[in-house]
């Protein structure tokens, strides 16, 4: 009888243990979120060709572990919001941790390096500043395949004249 008993607690914690990891598939997508950046944006002088954004702080809401997989930008018009030159994309790997409620976690992308030729060439030639909308994406860490997509807008200025 002891036996049978031990067999049965033994089972019943071994359908448990796979009740509880089958749970853990059941993710939500990361909450991702660029609290800042700096600069803000970026003074432009004829045929200069990179824009440099020093810092990009990310913060996960929902305490999912997330990877920072890709970041996209484009230009648009300040004028009438139509888009200058063509869309770029980067390939990225950064892991980006949730920490938890009590602590606080920075997650930094430094040295982020932007194209802005088109954009310059276009704002000279029409007098018209421009924005860079850059959109950061990733998904979990554990392999779910549950995407996250963050934007946010550089600006492109004119250099002042005297």
């Amino acid at each position: 009888m002891r036996t049978l008993i031990v067999l049965l607690l033994l089972s019943l914690s071994v359908a448990i243990f796979f009740i509880s990891c089958d749970s853990v598939s059941d993710i939500t997508a990361p909450e991702v979120e660029v609290t800042r950046f700096t600069p803000l944006g970026w003074y432009v002088i004829p045929d200069l060709d990179t824009a440099h954004i020093d810092s990009v702080y990310f913060k996960v809401w929902n305490y999912v572990e997330a990877r920072l997989t890709g970041m996209t930008y484009r230009f648009l018009a300040i004028s009438d919001n139509h888009q200058v030159g063509s869309t770029h994309e980067w390939g990225l790997d950064m892991f980006i941790d949730p920490g938890t409620q009590d602590s606080t976690v920075k997650n930094i992308l430094l040295n982020v390096y932007l194209n802005i030729a088109s954009a310059v060439d276009y704002m000279y030639a029409n007098n018209d500043n421009t924005v860079a909308e850059i959109t950061f994406s990733g998904e979990d860490d554990y392999g779910k395949g549950k995407e996250w997509h963050y934007t946010i807008h550089y600006s492109l200025l004119l250099t002042p004249t005297p």
